[in-house]
């Protein structure tokens, strides 16, 4: 995660990228598929992709590959985004489908 993180996302995208929480990004591009589009076989699990994604990266690639980074909403723009802590967040996407993580995992004393 750290060399993900300031080897190649800082490195790539330095001051235009916020890390929002956890490895949630904000990142202000005009195209950031074609940005990524060089290192996505050797970076990033698309497998959660369509097939027919009218991106121009490969799609459907290093599913559940240890080290890839990826995109929890499928290619898809997040519009709104909040996290309240690790786990425990909502997505609102461009298309306006909406997504709620709610994983608590309770402490057994």
């Amino acid at each position: 995660m750290y060399d993900f993180h300031y080897k190649y996302i800082k490195k790539r995208f330095s001051s235009k990228v916020n890390l929002l929480f956890s490895l949630c990004y904000e990142i202000e591009t005009e195209d950031f598929f074609k940005d990524i589009s060089a290192v996505v076989q050797e970076k990033f699990d698309t497998s959660n992709f369509t097939p027919n994604h009218p991106l121009s990266i490969p799609t459907g690639i290093n599913k559940k590959v240890p080290g890839m980074f990826k995109d929890e909403a499928g290619g898809e723009i997040i519009e709104e985004f909040v996290g309240l802590r690790a786990k425990l967040y909502a997505i609102k996407k461009l298309n306006g489908e909406e997504e709620k993580s709610v994983r608590v995992s309770r402490e057994r004393s």
